[in-house]
This record gives structure tokens, sequence and C-alpha cells, in this order.
């Protein structure tokens, strides 16, 4: 899952390589000196720390979640989401999210595909496409208007700032269309920030 051209060195790869057993073995709840299998692929350094990992290491990890504070088409938004990546620069993102307006409430849901420009940069641009739904609950004082579920598609933008290997600040923009059974679709822009991190 790490791109790695062995042409420029092995010599490199083999450091990389080195990197990614020891993060694995600590995820992996394990302790003590590598074996002999550790040493080779960590340039028989023994005194290797994970810690030393450094942002572009973090393109090996796999698995992400942050939380979100921010505005849907003008409302209260909270959300969360999770992601798995596929590589360095593809990842599958699942999100849900609330928000709560001047004349509707409402419950969000997406999946779609992020893609990360440059993976190694600290501050990193990313993009994203998908879709979703949206239950909607208008708010009325005369007549109790029906709840709508409607589907969505979304493209969006964003950076991710990282503060250490494992925590970093999100950004994002998510332009919304909203297929409706009315005479007319709806759009919805979304802005947000927030706090992520790998596990």
């Amino acid at each position: 899952m790490f791109d790695v051209a062995c042409h420029e060195g092995d010599e490199a790869v083999v450091e990389i390589l080195g990197r990614i057993v020891a993060h694995l073995l600590e995820r992996l709840g394990e302790r003590g000196d590598f074996d002999q299998a550790g040493d080779v692929a960590a340039g028989a350094d023994k005194n290797f720390d994970v810690r030393n990992l450094e942002a572009k290491d973090l393109v090996i990890i796999f698995l992400e979640a942050g939380a979100f504070l921010g505005v849907w088409g003008g409302a209260n938004y909270v959300s969360m989401y999770t992601s798995y990546s596929f590589n360095s620069q593809l990842a599958l993102e699942l999100s849900a999210g609330n928000y709560l307006g001047k004349f509707t409430n409402g419950v969000t849901g997406d999946i779609g595909l992020a893609h990360v420009v440059w993976p190694e940069w600290r501050i990193s641009p990313f993009f994203t496409i998908g879709t979703g739904i949206e239950h909607i609950e208008p708010k009325a004082t005369l007549v109790q208007p029906s709840d709508r579920v409607e589907q969505t598609a979304y493209v969006g933008a964003g950076l991710r700032c990282y503060l250490t290997r494992r925590f970093f600040v999100r950004a994002e923009f998510k332009s919304h269309y909203i297929f409706t059974n009315l005479n007319q679709n709806e759009r919805a822009d979304e802005w947000k920030l927030g706090f992520a991190f790998f596990f």
C-alpha cells in the first residue's frame, strides 16, 4: 500500500520497509527488539523508534476517523466520518451528520471517494465525490408538513494539516445536489472544520 520506486535505491526501500514493520509491530502490541527478519528490514538498527515517523510515513495507515463542526445550507451542522485507504492517495469515506436550521432540521449520510493529491505533504489538498441521502424534517406552525428522504450527490475539496503523526486538522467544502420530487432539484453547500486521527 506504500508507493515505492525501487530504482531510487535499495537503502531507501529497506529503510521504508523497516518503518512499516516497526509500525505494524507496535499496532499489534508487540514489544522488544526486532527479530532477525526485522533487523534486516530496519537496516539492523535495534534502536529504531517508531515515534520518529514523519508526516510522509502516515500514508501507510489505512483507517482514519474524525468529527466536524460547520454549516449546511445556512444551518448549524455537526458530523463525523470514517475512511479506509486503498492506497496512499485513494480512500473510501463514510460520513453522517445532523443540521439544525431555522426552517428545517435534517440528517445526512454520504458515501464516496477521496483523492489526496500529495499525501507526503504536511499540508495536503484533497478532492471528494460521492452520493448520499438526506432526511429532511421541515418546521411549521400551522400545517404539519411531511418529512422527506431525498437522494444526493456531491463534489468537494479540502485541506488536511498534520499536527502529529496520528492527529490532523481537516477543513472541507462540499457542494450537494439534492434530487427532489418537487419541480426542481435543490442545492446545499457544506462547510466544515474538525479534527481527525489515524488508527
